[in-house]
């Protein structure tokens, strides 16, 4: 948008030359957003564990010689469920993280600073990681993350001047369906406990939200809600703010083109119409590895 390529009136708002009016730069922001759960374990010691089983000679070996085994991940598991059964596209609508990170009561400042939470919300935290240390039991976290959501966001430009930040507003949850589909989630979730492998380690959810269970009560929707609200986190995953196709919101075309700007292409996750089930990582790395192959075929290199 510096550059004069966006929407008009915003554009003529900054006093920034129209280059071309595209009005669909900078809108339909989306990105994944997830709630993280507590489970207590009373039966087995995870870190315990994680030392005998997982940390060994044989595994660092499978690591090193040939890309195996389990220190080739950072996430003990991932899982990806559809909840909302009145929807009409058939693919999941929640993903699943399952880490076996422990809970720290000393992490308050840094989940208030990195997260801003709200003063309740940290102090709630705060009391809720000393109740899981508070009898040495071992805990882990299932994260829910939000694979489709209905709400969307924009970018505008705070000012013409590059040093200034640009305005980003998410609107996360803005949708309700969003928060609806985050509530079956946790639904799904709580299904855990039930499972005879989660009785046999002693596995149960703890959902400690003081602010939440004083209003609403405890496991009620109204619960599930003001959980979400309160600590549903973004994964850092913003797209299709210049995403492909021909209608008028368009801002690219087929090959990554920007519509009549010659010579200029996008080749990142803005260019998605919209945001993928999964993780964007590896769809990121297909998008700049056709990008440069179409450039190779605009030249004759191919």
């Amino acid at each position: 948008m510096l550059s004069g390529i966006g929407p008009k009136e915003h554009l003529n708002k900054m006093k920034i030359d129209v280059a071309k009016d595209l009005p669909g730069v900078g809108s339909n922001l989306q990105d994944h957003f997830m709630i993280s759960l507590g489970f207590r374990l009373s039966n087995v010691d995870i870190q315990e564990f994680v030392s005998s089983k997982v940390v060994t000679l044989s595994n660092f070996a499978s690591y090193l010689f040939h890309g195996s085994g389990p220190l080739t991940t950072t996430l003990d598991a991932v899982g990806y469920v559809k909840v909302m059964h009145d929807e009409k596209y058939d693919w999941p609508d929640i993903h699943f993280y399952l880490r076996s990170s422990p809970v720290k009561p000393d992490s308050k400042d840094v989940m208030k600073k990195l997260f801003n939470y709200k003063e309740e919300v940290g102090d709630d935290l705060h009391e809720a990681a000393s109740l899981f240390n508070s009898d040495h039991v071992s805990d882990f976290s299932i994260l829910i993350g939000l694979a489709h959501p209905h709400s969307s966001g924009s970018i505008k430009l705070r000012s013409s001047n590059y040093l200034d930040h640009p305005i980003i507003d998410p609107s996360y949850l803005s949708d309700t369906r969003d928060v609806t589909t985050l509530v079956e989630g946790i639904h799904f979730a709580k299904k855990f406990e039930g499972a005879e492998i989660s009785k046999k380690f002693g596995i149960r959810m703890v959902l400690f939200m003081k602010h939440c269970s004083s209003q609403h009560g405890n496991a009620t929707d109204a619960f599930y809600e003001c959980l979400v609200r309160s600590l549903a986190l973004t994964e850092y995953h913003p797209c299709c703010t210049a995403n492909m196709g021909k209608d008028p919101m368009a801002v690219t075309d087929a090959r990554l083109r920007v519509h009549g700007i010659s010579g200029l292409r996008v080749a990142d996750a803005s260019i998605m119409p919209h945001l993928t089930t999964a993780n964007t990582q590896a769809p990121c790395y297909t998008i700049g590895e056709k990008a440069a192959h179409m450039i190779k075929q605009h030249w004759g290199l191919i």
